[in-house]
Protein backbone atom coordinates (compact mmCIF):
# COMPACT_ATOMS: atom_id res chain seq x y z
CA UNK A 1 0.00 0.00 0.00
CA UNK A 2 1.26 3.06 -1.02
CA UNK A 3 1.47 5.52 1.86
CA UNK A 4 2.29 9.21 2.13
CA UNK A 5 3.17 10.49 5.40
CA UNK A 6 3.83 13.93 6.70
CA UNK A 7 5.22 15.31 10.27
CA UNK A 8 2.46 17.22 11.82
CA UNK A 9 4.27 20.46 12.10
CA UNK A 10 4.50 20.35 8.29
CA UNK A 11 0.98 20.76 8.23
CA UNK A 12 0.12 23.84 5.81
CA UNK A 13 4.28 25.10 6.30
CA UNK A 14 4.43 25.33 2.35
CA UNK A 15 1.20 26.02 1.65
CA UNK A 16 -0.96 26.28 -1.23
CA UNK A 17 -3.18 29.54 -1.14
CA UNK A 18 -5.61 32.41 -3.56
CA UNK A 19 -2.33 34.62 -5.12
CA UNK A 20 -5.10 37.57 -4.09
CA UNK A 21 -3.91 36.84 -0.63
CA UNK A 22 -0.23 37.31 -1.58
CA UNK A 23 0.12 40.50 0.16
CA UNK A 24 -1.06 39.69 3.71
CA UNK A 25 1.11 36.86 3.23
CA UNK A 26 4.16 38.74 2.59
CA UNK A 27 3.25 41.23 5.47
CA UNK A 28 2.76 38.43 8.12
CA UNK A 29 6.25 37.11 7.26
CA UNK A 30 7.16 40.11 8.06
CA UNK A 31 5.22 40.00 11.59
CA UNK A 32 6.65 36.63 11.89
CA UNK A 33 10.36 37.86 11.57
CA UNK A 34 9.85 40.75 14.01
CA UNK A 35 8.40 38.83 17.07
CA UNK A 36 10.76 36.63 16.12
CA UNK A 37 13.78 38.85 16.11
CA UNK A 38 12.16 40.25 19.86
CA UNK A 39 11.89 37.19 21.06
CA UNK A 40 15.29 35.64 20.15
CA UNK A 41 17.39 34.68 24.02
CA UNK A 42 20.56 32.88 22.74
CA UNK A 43 20.06 29.55 21.62
CA UNK A 44 16.54 29.52 22.07
CA UNK A 45 12.94 31.91 21.70
CA UNK A 46 10.68 33.56 24.17
CA UNK A 47 7.87 33.30 22.75
CA UNK A 48 6.05 31.93 19.78
CA UNK A 49 3.87 33.46 16.93
CA UNK A 50 0.99 31.83 16.00
CA UNK A 51 -0.11 32.87 12.38
CA UNK A 52 -3.43 33.77 11.30
CA UNK A 53 -5.33 32.26 8.93
CA UNK A 54 -5.17 34.04 5.61
CA UNK A 55 -8.03 36.52 4.60
CA UNK A 56 -8.99 34.45 1.38
CA UNK A 57 -9.40 30.70 2.57
CA UNK A 58 -8.40 27.79 -0.32
CA UNK A 59 -11.42 26.53 0.31
CA UNK A 60 -13.82 29.80 -0.99
CA UNK A 61 -13.01 28.08 -4.40
CA UNK A 62 -14.74 25.34 -4.15
CA UNK A 63 -12.64 22.89 -5.72
CA UNK A 64 -13.79 19.00 -4.53
CA UNK A 65 -11.15 16.21 -3.99
CA UNK A 66 -12.70 14.47 -7.58
CA UNK A 67 -12.00 17.62 -9.10
CA UNK A 68 -8.10 17.88 -7.83
CA UNK A 69 -7.36 14.22 -8.31
CA UNK A 70 -8.92 14.37 -12.13
CA UNK A 71 -6.39 17.41 -12.65
CA UNK A 72 -3.37 16.07 -10.78
CA UNK A 73 -3.39 12.03 -11.02
CA UNK A 74 -1.98 11.94 -14.35
CA UNK A 75 0.91 13.50 -13.14
CA UNK A 76 1.10 12.42 -9.46
CA UNK A 77 0.25 9.16 -8.79
CA UNK A 78 -2.19 8.83 -5.47
CA UNK A 79 -1.20 7.51 -2.01
CA UNK A 80 -3.96 5.08 -0.76
CA UNK A 81 -3.62 6.23 2.96
CA UNK A 82 -2.22 9.13 4.10
CA UNK A 83 -0.18 9.22 7.85
CA UNK A 84 0.74 11.83 10.22
CA UNK A 85 2.25 11.60 13.48
CA UNK A 86 5.95 12.39 15.20
CA UNK A 87 8.56 10.47 16.29
CA UNK A 88 7.78 7.21 16.12
CA UNK A 89 3.48 8.31 16.84
CA UNK A 90 1.79 7.99 13.67
CA UNK A 91 -2.40 8.19 13.15
CA UNK A 92 -4.05 7.81 9.85
CA UNK A 93 -5.78 10.91 8.42
CA UNK A 94 -8.99 9.92 6.82
CA UNK A 95 -9.86 13.35 6.13
CA UNK A 96 -6.54 14.00 3.92
CA UNK A 97 -5.68 12.72 0.55
CA UNK A 98 -2.39 12.88 -1.09
CA UNK A 99 -0.82 12.59 -4.69
CA UNK A 100 3.55 12.38 -5.53
CA UNK A 101 6.66 9.86 -6.11
CA UNK A 102 7.67 8.88 -2.72
CA UNK A 103 9.25 10.82 0.23
CA UNK A 104 11.09 13.08 -1.98
CA UNK A 105 7.17 14.82 -2.67
CA UNK A 106 3.93 15.18 -1.97
CA UNK A 107 0.76 17.50 -2.50
CA UNK A 108 -1.50 16.62 0.45
CA UNK A 109 -5.36 17.94 -0.26
CA UNK A 110 -7.47 18.25 3.39
CA UNK A 111 -10.97 17.57 2.22
CA UNK A 112 -14.15 19.21 4.42
CA UNK A 113 -17.81 19.35 3.78
CA UNK A 114 -19.38 18.21 0.75
CA UNK A 115 -15.71 16.84 -0.81
CA UNK A 116 -14.47 20.27 -1.14
CA UNK A 117 -10.77 20.71 -0.30
CA UNK A 118 -9.98 23.37 2.44
CA UNK A 119 -6.05 23.26 2.57
CA UNK A 120 -3.38 22.01 0.28
CA UNK A 121 0.31 21.50 1.09
CA UNK A 122 3.29 20.40 -0.26
CA UNK A 123 5.97 18.04 1.67
CA UNK A 124 9.08 18.68 -0.64
CA UNK A 125 12.20 16.48 0.71
CA UNK A 126 14.67 16.94 -2.04
CA UNK A 127 13.00 16.51 -5.45
CA UNK A 128 15.41 15.34 -8.24
CA UNK A 129 16.65 18.17 -10.69
CA UNK A 130 15.40 15.55 -13.46
CA UNK A 131 11.60 15.45 -11.68
CA UNK A 132 11.59 19.25 -11.76
CA UNK A 133 9.78 20.34 -14.82
CA UNK A 134 7.00 17.26 -13.87
CA UNK A 135 6.78 18.61 -10.51
CA UNK A 136 6.07 22.28 -11.97
CA UNK A 137 3.56 20.74 -14.51
CA UNK A 138 1.69 18.83 -11.93
CA UNK A 139 1.62 22.07 -9.41
CA UNK A 140 0.12 23.91 -12.54
CA UNK A 141 -2.33 21.02 -13.03
CA UNK A 142 -4.15 21.71 -9.69
CA UNK A 143 -7.58 23.00 -10.16
CA UNK A 144 -7.53 27.12 -10.72
CA UNK A 145 -3.68 26.95 -10.50
CA UNK A 146 -3.73 30.53 -12.32
CA UNK A 147 -5.28 31.94 -9.70
CA UNK A 148 -2.96 30.34 -6.67
CA UNK A 149 1.01 30.71 -5.36
CA UNK A 150 2.69 28.41 -3.02
CA UNK A 151 3.67 30.03 0.52
CA UNK A 152 6.66 28.98 2.20
CA UNK A 153 6.10 29.87 5.79
CA UNK A 154 9.46 28.13 6.45
CA UNK A 155 12.08 30.44 4.33
CA UNK A 156 9.48 33.21 3.41
CA UNK A 157 9.01 32.63 -0.18
CA UNK A 158 5.86 33.48 -2.08
CA UNK A 159 5.73 31.66 -5.69
CA UNK A 160 2.74 32.19 -8.28
CA UNK A 161 1.67 28.82 -9.74
CA UNK A 162 1.26 30.84 -12.88
CA UNK A 163 4.59 32.17 -13.21
CA UNK A 164 6.37 28.65 -14.80
CA UNK A 165 10.45 30.05 -14.40
CA UNK A 166 9.54 31.29 -10.74
CA UNK A 167 7.89 27.76 -10.27
CA UNK A 168 10.95 25.75 -11.65
CA UNK A 169 13.58 27.85 -9.61
CA UNK A 170 11.87 27.25 -6.17
CA UNK A 171 11.41 23.52 -6.50
CA UNK A 172 15.15 23.67 -8.69
CA UNK A 173 16.17 25.26 -4.84
CA UNK A 174 14.49 22.10 -2.90
CA UNK A 175 17.29 19.94 -4.56
CA UNK A 176 20.34 22.30 -4.08
CA UNK A 177 19.05 22.21 0.26
CA UNK A 178 17.64 20.05 1.56
CA UNK A 179 17.36 21.58 5.11
CA UNK A 180 15.12 24.16 3.88
CA UNK A 181 13.52 25.40 7.44
CA UNK A 182 16.75 27.45 8.41
CA UNK A 183 16.18 28.82 12.23
CA UNK A 184 13.06 31.75 11.58
CA UNK A 185 12.72 32.30 15.36
CA UNK A 186 9.13 32.40 16.65
CA UNK A 187 8.07 31.08 13.86
CA UNK A 188 5.01 28.39 13.80
CA UNK A 189 6.46 24.95 12.78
Amino acid sequence: MRTAYFHEDDYCQVEVLPAAAADYCRSEMCRIDEFAEAHRAALVFTDMYMRCQAPIPLGAFGVTIEEMGAAVESLLPPFEQVLTGYSTRQEPCPSTAAWGDDDSGAVFAEVGDGGVIRAVWLSLNGIPPARVPHWSQALRAIPRAAELMIVDWNVGDVVPLSDESALSAYLNGYHAKPERAPDRGGREL
